[in-house]
């Protein structure tokens, strides 16, 4: 893995359906909707009242814990304060990181993924299965590109400033377009007529 800038991200904890669950939405579908036009994000949750800044420490240690088993986008709405005061976003933060650094069992590798200079959820807050434990697994690395930048690819793989790696393929991941790229790419049907 070739990371050029480290980035947060939360447990999604993906699980199949339940039929309680199915039912549940099914009778609440109503409130569910009415609650995405409600929220800045439309997502099917509020964000809490609670201040993260008026939460004791191991109350607000607590709290993050909860969310983070829970997993998903939901994170982000755990405090009201989280996403407009520097002070409140510090502590979410700090916790991730945490988090990154007890999942992580290579010190050195910890230490690359949890170096992130931002604040959470100032760019896009990823949600994911399992993606720091990868780094646990003994067939993957992960190589710094600010302190080795890539220099080119070659032939056999990837040249930084520090040695070559040979590979077999290369993933491209360095983001999307995800609001405006669908929408302004998509093709749309008008009476009958398909246009872009």
């Amino acid at each position: 893995m070739f990371q050029r800038t480290a980035n947060y991200s939360v447990p999604a904890r993906n699980v199949p359906l339940t039929p309680e669950f199915k039912q549940h939405v099914k009778r609440n579908a109503a409130e569910i909707r009415a609650i995405t036009h409600e929220t800045y994000n439309g997502m099917g949750f509020k964000v809490e009242e609670r201040k993260a800044i008026e939460t004791s420490p191991e109350e607000r240690e607590t709290i993050y814990e909860a969310a983070w088993e829970r997993g998903g986008l939901q994170f982000r709405a755990t405090f009201q304060d989280m996403l407009i005061s520097k002070e409140a976003n510090d502590t979410a933060a700090d916790f991730i990181k945490r988090k990154i650094r007890s999942i992580v069992k290579d010190p050195r590798t910890a230490a690359i993924l949890s170096n992130i200079d931002h604040p959470y959820a100032a760019k896009r807050p990823p949600i994911d299965t399992d993606y720091f434990e990868t780094y646990n697994r003994p067939n993957v690395s992960l190589v710094d590109l600010k302190a080795t930048p890539i220099e080119r690819i070659t032939e056999a793989g990837i040249r930084t400033t520090e040695t070559e790696y040979p590979l077999d393929i290369i993933v491209f991941a360095t983001g999307f377009d995800a609001m405006t790229g669908p929408l302004l790419r998509g093709w749309i049907f008008v009476g009958g007529t398909v246009r872009r």
